[in-house]
């Protein structure tokens, strides 16, 4: 089965390869499709990336804080629902709760990013699996035992990390100060205009209507 995992933000990407590498470790004959990786250079993305959601039978989300609001991501959510229905798509949750994921990631059934959480998404993908290829039991814990380590050794390091403000942020932010930078010289235009009576007209205007 080909898995297709969806990043966005570097913090998410790092986490999506270490989460590819664990995949193809625990799952027998799994190919990870990740777009850092599998979009050669010099290609359509986007013809590659549509290409990658054909071939692929599920589909995982890695969200952060500073994801969630990232319009990519959330296209590729809903991509995955047309493609795999709710069943098929797992948000793997790096340092979001569930109870704070928002439309269209709180459709899926999620997983936090701890052994259990990657036990159970390993368990969600067999489960889509021919039932000859399925493995279950002791086989699926002594897999996960062993590639767990190297995948908890990047958690561990991402969420050390930051986000760097998203999209939504910087404009706000660039609002924010456009507006301040505006009050400003709205401010210097009134008390220029006010000497200036003053020096053409003398102190008895200094009370005119104000601006």
């Amino acid at each position: 089965m080909e898995i297709f995992i969806s990043w966005s933000g570097e913090r998410s990407r790092k986490v999506a390869e270490a989460l590819g590498i664990f995949l193809e470790g625990v799952i027998p004959d799994a190919k990870v499709w990740i777009s850092s990786k599998d979009v050669p250079a010099g290609s359509d993305w986007f013809a590659s990336l549509t290409a990658g959601l054909e071939r692929s039978g599920y589909g995982i989300l890695c969200l952060t804080k500073g994801n969630l609001s990232a319009p990519w991501v959330a296209f590729e959510a809903g991509a995955h629902l047309k493609s795999f229905g709710k069943s098929g798509v797992c948000p793997f949750l790096i340092d979001v709760s569930i109870s704070h994921l928002i439309l269209p990631f709180s459709l899926f059934h999620a997983v936090h990013s701890d052994k259990d959480g990657a036990r159970k998404l390993v368990e969600s993908i067999m489960a889509q699996l021919p039932e000859a290829q399925r493995r279950k039991g002791a086989w699926i814990n002594n897999s996960i035992s062993a590639y767990w380590p190297k995948l908890n050794k990047t958690l561990q390091q991402v969420r050390m990390e930051d986000d760097p403000p998203s999209e939504l942020e910087q404009l706000k932010e660039q609002i924010n100060l456009q507006a301040t930078k505006i009050d400003s010289m709205h401010e210097l235009i009134k008390e220029m205009l006010s000497q200036l009576r003053l020096n053409v007209f003398g102190k008895g205007l200094d009370k005119a209507d104000e601006i």
